[in-house]
């Protein structure tokens, strides 16, 4: 998501900063409860709602996490992921009291690609959907008008922008602490309460790993398959299987393993091959079962 962050300046009442004690939990249930308690904290009476849509594209995303040195840097803090938001929606809330106060809900729908992991700041490659929504009090005589926000918002756009665009008249914009994001459907999500606090659940997950490069030769009584190596450090297991042995299981730290089961002639064997042990890739899947027979 962009920045949480308003623009520097001596308009703005409360922004949002990095670094903040973060809180994590295993449930993302609390997380939205807390959130859904900050949100009824935020909230006014309404009167009447003004709707506009944009899109943001190339979009940095940031993160309070640290120690590794695969983050890169803002002036918002450390960045980990790059999004594109092809909707996002601003619902300007006029309130009844106190006059010219609007609430501002800016919702972004949309996919991130990742680079660091949040947490961490160490290398990781993820990917897949982002959407969440964000919560702004604005202090505005004129009323929102749709057709002033820009067709696209390219690079690190703050949403503060977004509602200057969308007023017109250098608005007076607070808050922004209340907020919920939700990556890779739910496997990681960023919760902001009104008071300020973070709370972090899950983490991205890599695409599953998938060893390649499979070859296999064979003799009258073995079988030798090898594979391309995947990471430094890497284990792998190869699952054989046929109808006279029945499935044998070998793990090895290599790229290559040998099954010498003495075998009839001319006999097939199924063999596929998993990675695993690779450190922050958290996740790894099967080869395709191959066939080989021997000689």
């Amino acid at each position: 998501m962009p920045s949480k962050h308003l623009k520097p300046g001596t308009r703005f009442l409360r922004t949002w900063h990095p670094g903040r004690k973060a809180i994590v939990i295993g449930a993302l249930g609390a997380a939205v409860a807390m959130a859904s308690a900050g949100v009824g904290a935020y909230a006014l009476t309404a009167s009447s709602s003004v709707v506009g849509t944009t899109q943001m594209t190339n979009t940095p995303d940031t993160t309070n996490g640290a120690g590794g040195s695969a983050c890169g840097t803002s002036a918002n803090g450390n960045t980990w992921a790059m999004d594109q938001f092809p909707s996002v929606t601003l619902t300007a809330t006029q309130e009844t009291t106190p006059a010219n106060t609007w609430e501002v809900a800016i919702r972004s729908t949309g996919s991130f690609v990742g680079f660091a992991d949040p947490l961490t700041c160490s290398a990781l490659k993820s990917s897949g959907p982002v959407s969440g929504v964000i919560y702004y009090t604005v202090q505005s005589a004129t009323a929102p008008v749709p057709g002033n926000l820009k067709q696209d918002y390219a690079g690190g756009v703050e949403f503060s922008t977004l509602i200057d665009d969308f007023f017109g008249d250098s608005p007076t914009i607070s808050g922004g602490n209340v907020y919920s994001y939700s990556y890779q459907g739910g496997n990681y999500t960023q919760v902001g309460t009104d008071t300020g606090g973070l709370i972090v659940t899950g983490d991205v997950i890599a695409p599953l790993v998938v060893p390649t490069g499979l070859k296999s030769s064979s003799t009258a009584n073995s079988v030798t398959v090898s594979w391309n190596g995947e990471a430094a450090g890497a284990t792998y297991t190869v699952q054989f299987e046929n109808a006279h042995t029945g499935k044998i299981l070998a793990t090895d730290n290599t790229t290559s393993t040998t099954l010498t089961h003495v075998m009839p002639s001319n006999t097939h064997i199924g063999w596929r091959v998993l990675v695993h042990s690779l450190g922050s890739v958290r996740g790894s899947a099967w080869t395709k079962w191959q066939s080989v027979y021997t000689s």
